[in-house]
């Protein structure tokens, strides 16, 4: 039998800190432990602790069979991963079996005990609100209590609204159950929390205990968002060719991101679906579902699993004839998608759109604004003429803001896109500028921005857009295009007519001047024969 032959191949992902390799040897070694293939199917550790480390999902270890007798341990690094085909029998206990954070295991046995370890990002301040949608993935047999999360605020989502989460207070003996996610804060820096009991495998049935809520529309109660788990010791996929059934429940599901503040979305579609995320939840979270009737209803078996440690904010599939529009700003983002969908309308279809869900108020809150809810997906018919949907921003936080335009390239070259910003009258045209910036205040009105789909851009616009200053808050700002890298001379005058300020700046994209004064003031800009003005009062 040969050492490479079958598992053995991957034995370039082992960490081996002891012992040399001979290839006819059939024993591996780590220290005191060993490895040894039986008839070459059926692997046993024994006697020892064993690490086993496979990174690449296209190229990862993978065995028919394996036992971990109750001398040994095996221990799989950060982001490995591992498959067993057939019989997987631990006889060492949940100590025997440790999942690193990030590590995924796709097994067909039941009854595996192991243990499984995530890590909690956090923050010491508390108005930052890096929250974490967690399940518990091990079976309810391991009796899981509160002290799972020993040290984080706790809570619990009522059905109903997304904003509707209980706190499950500080007693550490209050019974947890793995039908139910939970969100969780840890206050400082990081985290890492441990599952122990037996592997979730097989057919899984959700709780989603529908109590329908009102929407204030009408005073029909039509909906519902639940907060399920991922079960599984490894990632599960929303758009998986088999193994979900879905009764009553909206194609689209969300996922927090806590380094964005937001939630993202994707939508199931037949063959590929498309969002802000990549419809792929890892070990150890949880995800917010819509449920629309009181008889909904969701399971899943082992078709759902696959082998996955993608970022949760990673767009899903690029497609034609769709915009990817992103929010940054304070630390945060936001995403929005506009796309091309023949089936769809400019309204809320509840098929191919996704609802904005609210984020944290200090992080970007962006999305197309529409009769009946505001949506973070927004599919439409292709336009004849044009088409114009109105864009809202809001955040609680006053400075500059960016918006980043995406999948340009993805439309018919000759469509014209634009953006108008309804503040500052200027409109953009996006197949030249694929970033624009501007300063928010939580004072400015929510529909700023209009997104503009074919049409023509007129000579004024264009005039509007390439020359144009403006004072925001105490901030001149300054988008005069066909001057950039030209030395301009800047000066400022009160109600009298005094020079407060007079600097020459050579100008690039947007520029900007802080103006260290009060009261009326009128700026004006200078650059060869061209004269730009514009007027405005400074509350400093």
């Amino acid at each position: 039998m040969k050492i490479f032959t079958n598992f053995l191949c991957f034995l370039i992902f082992l960490l081996v800190t002891s012992g040399l390799l001979a290839q006819t040897d059939p024993t591996v070694y780590n220290k005191d432990a060993y490895i040894v293939s039986q008839d070459g199917t059926f692997w046993v550790i024994d006697n020892g602790n064993f690490t086993l480390k496979s990174e690449s999902t296209t190229n990862l270890a993978t065995m028919a069979n394996l036992k971990i007798e109750a001398d040994a341990s095996l221990t799989l690094t950060p982001a490995s991963y591992l498959t067993v085909s057939g019989t997987l029998t631990n006889n060492s206990g949940t100590d025997g079996f440790i999942m690193q954070n990030g590590s995924s295991l796709l097994h067909d046995y039941l009854n595996v005990p192991a243990t499984i370890q995530r890590t909690i990002s956090g923050s010491s301040t508390l108005t930052d609100k890096r929250y974490h949608f967690v399940s518990i993935p091990t079976t309810q047999a391991s009796s899981p209590t509160a002290a799972l999360f020993l040290g984080s605020y706790l809570y619990k989502l009522l059905p109903g609204n997304p904003g509707s989460w209980v706190s499950l207070g500080t007693n550490t003996t209050t019974p947890l159950s793995v039908d139910y996610g939970y969100m969780i804060y840890y206050p400082n820096t990081s985290i890492m929390y441990s599952f122990a009991g037996n592997l979730q495998n097989g057919a899984y049935t959700f709780n989603l205990s529908p109590t329908l809520t009102d929407n204030t529309k009408n005073g029909d109660a039509i909906f519902q968002f639940v907060l399920v788990p991922n079960p599984y010791p490894s990632a599960i996929d929303w758009n998986a060719g088999s193994g979900w059934t879905r009764e009553g429940i909206n194609p689209n599901m969300w996922i927090w991101s806590a380094s964005a503040g937001n939630y993202t979305s994707y939508i199931l579609q037949e063959g590929s679906g498309y969002g802000t995320n990549d419809g792929i939840i890892q070990v150890g979270q949880s995800f917010l579902v819509y449920a629309s009737t009181s008889g909904s209803s969701m399971s899943m078996n082992n078709n759902v699993r696959l082998h996955s440690n993608s970022s949760f904010l990673k767009s899903g599939n690029e497609l034609s004839n769709c915009l990817t529009v992103t929010a940054n700003a304070n630390n945060y983002s936001d995403k929005m998608m506009l796309l091309q969908l023949e089936p769809a309308t400019t309204g809320y279809d509840e098929l191919y759109d996704a609802r904005k869900l609210q984020g944290t108020e200090e992080a970007p809150q962006l999305y197309c604004q529409t009769p009946d809810f505001p949506l973070s997906i927004n599919a439409w018919n292709s336009p004849e003429s044009s088409q114009t949907f109105d864009i809202g921003y809001t955040q609680k936080f006053i400075g500059s803001c960016e918006l980043t335009f995406e999948g340009i390239e993805s439309f018919d070259p000759t469509l014209n896109i634009r953006l108008k910003d309804e503040l500052t009258n200027q409109n953009v045209n996006l197949r030249n500028q694929q970033v624009y910036t501007f300063y928010h205040n939580p004072e400015n009105a929510a529909n700023r921005f209009k997104l503009i789909f074919g049409g023509t851009i007129g000579v004024d616009e264009i005039a509007a857009e390439t020359n144009k200053i403006w004072i925001s808050e105490n901030t001149l700002y300054i988008a005069a295009l066909e001057l950039n890298g030209q030395s301009s001379l800047i000066e400022v005058f009160n109600v009298s007519g005094q020079k407060l300020i007079s600097q020459t700046m050579v100008l690039s994209g947007i520029s900007t001047m802080e103006l260290n004064c009060k009261g009326f003031v009128v700026a004006k800009l200078t650059s060869g024969q061209k004269v730009l003005t514009t007027k405005g009062i400074l509350m400093k």
